[in-house]
């Protein structure tokens, strides 16, 4: 396409300026003879003498032309409009081009680390965005690369500094490099991650409470040249000074710029009492390396599994959150039940059983399933019960909320009874409901799955 535009403004172009120039030489109206220089008429000059208009000596070779000339006006015009054209059309394309090329790629070094000071964010990113690729192909000199990883932790220590996700690609950069000094990364991970109390503010009184704290993404890279990861484990728990069991679990974060992505680590506390508690609990992190795929801001849980530190870590630093809920009066809920019986196909539909097992032993039978909620079209908790023989055995709790897919891994327990025929129940719960951070109201109703496919398995 581009080839065929020049091609066509160059014949354009040429046309136009060979017609401007024919139309300026014009036509030949006679034979007279005339003084070249300044095109005088020499009807009756002797041709040894002088021009009388400019003085121009007559004599020499070349002096005197053969016919006067009269200019083409239509002609002039064409070929002025013609050239005209070519020539705004190849202005028209060079500046877009020029508008549209990238001048950082042929910026030298110092200029662009100018740049990164300009108080026009899209400036500075695009400066910073060039000095990142030149560090990731080895086209930055170390010291530079040095200066502005230096930079980068002083802008992410101020929380008033607009903060760029280059700047952490700078860091990550050097890393993956194996050139940025340990206690420099564990500095940059201290301010990667934020952690915040996110349990519940309201509970019923008998429910479980929840210390949940969650950690997402602050400061960080882009997650392009991410060559590490933060594991975070609890370590201590408790409740109103009093120490409870901490969750033995870990989850793995890998930082970046992913608004709202957090991992979180929980564990059940009771409520015997009415009235306002305080939580605290305490965390070691560690940097580890990771190739993970992951999405920036993703995690990867070890529920029930103690994290075994591995001798490539770093060391562990602490992190503390503390928070408050208030235990609600006996029979106050902060949970609403709504009935809307027209949602419950569009609820069933959205719940799907996965894995449904009955492992035979000669004391009874364990059942063990998954319960997946996909974008139910309102919150839903439930209690999950197992009916058979006009008997119902709770085995667990679900949950789900609108755009979010959730699964619960069941376990029933050993029974004397034949589950070959058994319905699988999910009836809205409050107490389920609580077991959330967020959820507040959730539809008020009973599913009964009655075709579920058992799969029969003797007992290992």
């Amino acid at each position: 396409m581009t080839l065929a535009l020049w091609l066509a403004l160059g014949v354009v172009g040429a046309l136009g300026a060979a017609g401007l120039a024919l139309g300026m030489r014009g036509r030949r109206v006679d034979d007279h003879p005339v003084c070249r220089r300044c095109r005088f008429d020499l009807v009756g000059t002797p041709e040894a003498s002088l021009c009388p208009e400019c003085g121009r000596n007559l004599a020499l070779r070349g002096a005197v032309r053969h016919g006067n000339r009269r200019r083409r006006p239509v002609v002039i015009l064409t070929g002025a409009l013609g050239l005209s054209l070519a020539l705004i059309g190849a202005g028209v394309w060079g500046w877009g081009r020029a508008n549209s090329f990238n001048w950082n790629t042929i910026k030298p070094v110092w200029w662009l680390v100018s740049d990164t000071g300009s108080p026009t964010p899209s400036v500075a990113d695009d400066a910073l965005g060039e000095l990142a690729a030149r560090a990731a192909r080895g086209a930055l000199a170390r010291a530079t690369h040095e200066r502005l990883v230096a930079r980068a932790l002083e802008i992410q220590a101020d929380p008033a500094a607009r903060w760029s996700a280059v700047w952490g690609d700078l860091v990550e950069i050097a890393h993956a490099q194996g050139w940025l000094a340990p206690e420099t990364l564990i500095a940059y991970a201290q301010r990667a991650v934020v952690t915040r109390y996110t349990g519940r503010r309201r509970v019923a009184l008998g429910s479980d409470a929840l210390i949940t704290a969650s950690h997402s993404s602050g400061r960080a890279g882009s997650g392009r040249f991410r060559a590490y990861a933060v594991v975070i484990s609890e370590t201590r728990a408790s409740i109103d000074d009093a120490p409870v069991d901490p969750n033995p679990g870990y989850v793995t974060l890998q930082p970046g710029p992913a608004p709202g992505a957090s991992a979180g680590l929980s564990h059940p506390l009771p409520t015997d009492q009415p009235g306002v508690r305080r939580v605290a609990a305490e965390f070691v992190a560690r940097v580890v390396p990771s190739k993970a795929s992951g999405r920036p801001g993703s995690s990867v849980a070890g529920f029930g599994n103690p994290y075994t530190p591995q001798e490539a870590d770093s060391e562990p630093w602490t992190i503390s959150v503390t928070g408050a809920f208030e235990v609600l009066p006996a029979g106050e809920s902060d949970i609403t039940l709504t009935p809307a019986p027209e949602l419950i196909e569009e609820i069933r539909a959205s719940i799907r059983i996965d894995n449904p097992t009955i492992t035979r032993a000669e004391a009874g039978d364990t059942v063990s399933m998954t319960v997946t909620i996909a974008d139910p079209p309102r919150p839903v908790a439930f209690d999950v019960f197992l009916r058979t023989d006009h008997t119902e055995r709770r085995v667990g709790r679900c949950r789900g909320a609108p755009g979010a897919t959730s699964a619960f891994g069941l376990t029933g327990p050993t029974v004397s009874a034949d589950l070959s025929d058994v319905s699988v129940i999910l009836r809205a719960s409050a107490a389920a409901a609580g077991a959330s951070e967020s959820i507040t109201e959730i539809w008020d109703g009973e599913i009964v799955i009655d075709d579920v496919p058992w799969d029969n398995r003797p007992a290992p």
